[in-house]
């Protein structure tokens, strides 16, 4: 099948010793093409090639009708390292599908850049527990401590997801900002959940 051909291309690109400007010629073109299987793979291996042309072609997978290829392509978008992948990514966390918001806030945490800390912090309110946790990893990892406010009221949430209040807790330790020590201090006494604890809750 194509998908399987396409395959094959991506295992020999993943070779460090093996380079071919065709490849990333065939696999730009993939990304385009009619079988949705084949676009997937095709967006998934333009994250592991160094070609000028993958970043637009990544774009544009952003916006395509099947959620798997935009989730893929948010992805390998964020592997590109590229600057021109962030206001993409931030466009992301306001897609339909929630996979998509998830890669998206994951992939925002590879960029220390200031334009998703507000983004991110309004996904922390998503209404999705996987893409409000992935959210708050991302803040963490960019630092910046304008992420603190959206951060508190994640935790200070009882009603919130266990997992994502948890990440929220992680995220303001990394930070090490003085405004967050009440709202830490006062989930150490949280005794709702058995999955927010303070193994969860870095004071130091």
């Amino acid at each position: 099948s194509a998908a399987g051909a396409l395959g094959q291309i991506v295992g020999r690109i993943g070779n460090p010793s093996y380079e071919h400007p065709a490849a990333a010629s065939a696999l730009i073109a993939a990304a385009a093409d009619a079988n949705a299987d084949v676009r997937v793979w095709a967006v998934w291996a333009l994250g592991g090639i160094e070609d000028p042309g993958r970043v637009n072609a990544l774009v544009t997978a952003m916006k395509d009708v099947d959620p798997r290829v935009r989730a893929r392509a948010a992805d390998s978008l964020a592997r590109t390292q590229s600057p021109a992948a962030v206001e993409p990514l931030i466009g992301a966390l306001r897609d339909a599908d929630p996979q998509v918001r998830v890669w998206a806030a994951l992939g925002l945490g590879g960029f220390a850049d200031a334009r998703a800390v507000e983004p991110l912090g309004a996904a922390l309110a998503d209404g999705d527990a996987a893409v409000e946790a992935r959210a708050a990893e991302a803040l963490g990892k960019i630092g910046n401590a304008a992420a603190v406010a959206p951060l508190v009221t994640l935790l200070s949430n009882a009603q919130a997801d266990a997992s994502a209040r948890a990440q929220a807790a992680r995220a303001l330790g990394q930070l090490k900002d003085p405004r967050a020590v009440r709202a830490l201090t006062s989930a150490l006494r949280d005794r709702k959940s058995t999955r927010l604890n303070s193994s969860h809750i870095p004071l130091s």
